[in-house]
């Protein structure tokens, strides 16, 4: 299944007016009304360009790992002998999963993972569009999103750049080893400078920003 993120940039007035039924809520439909999609590029971009991201990211990569090695046990025919003889024990993580859950919330969240990945308390329950409510993100917060998502050259993309580590942290699509390169030429790269073009635009219309997935 793949999750994709969706980005609208549209006035107060127009969140108002499509908040009655936000079905109708469609690039065009209203002047300056923009709705775009980055399919689920935005992972591999948020893990190239954030430190948080690719704290997080480790975290979830080392607990499927753990999850995985256990369930292995599990199936083993030792285990469910010993199964018979043993309560049923609920899954504890590990103190090296705590260490690095720790790690990743030390970090602090940085405008551009807010930005590409819509991370903000603030909800719009009236738009039923995907998984959840909407992030919204008023003009204010748009300006410094676009600022810090303008600071950044597509190049520095490359900076963090590593296949076999991507392939190892199970960053998506995977298969970076085999594809990066046309991965990053063609999918990630392109995403980036949309989401570039799409904040520059809200924050030059001095529009808010909803941000949801499906």
């Amino acid at each position: 299944m793949s999750i994709v993120a969706y980005y609208a940039r549209l006035n107060a007035a127009q969140i108002e007016q499509f908040s009655s039924d936000p079905s109708t809520l469609e690039s065009g439909a209203e002047p300056g009304i923009e709705i775009i999609d980055v399919d689920r590029a935005y992972e591999p971009v948020a893990w190239l360009l954030s430190e948080r991201k690719r704290a997080e990211q480790a975290h979830w990569a080392m607990l499927m790992r753990d999850m995985e090695a256990r369930e292995t046990v599990r199936r083993s025919f030792l285990a469910r002998i010993a199964r018979r003889f043993q309560k049923k024990q609920a899954f504890q993580p590990s103190a090296a999963l705590d260490a690095k859950a720790a790690a990743a919330e030390a970090i602090e969240m940085d405008s551009l993972v807010v930005a590409i990945e819509g991370r903000s308390e603030n909800r719009d329950e009236r738009f039923e569009l995907g998984l959840d409510p909407p992030a919204v993100f008023t003009p204010d917060e748009v300006a410094i999103l676009s600022s810090a998502l303008q600071a950044v050259h597509p190049a520095a993309l490359e900076q963090q750049f590593n296949p076999s580590l991507m392939d190892d942290m199970s960053v998506f699509p995977q298969h970076w080893q085999e594809e990066g390169r046309e991965l990053m030429d063609t999918y990630v790269i392109p995403a980036f400078v949309r989401l570039q073009a799409f904040y520059r635009d809200a924050h030059a219309e001095g529009q808010h920003v909803l941000v949801w997935y499906e």
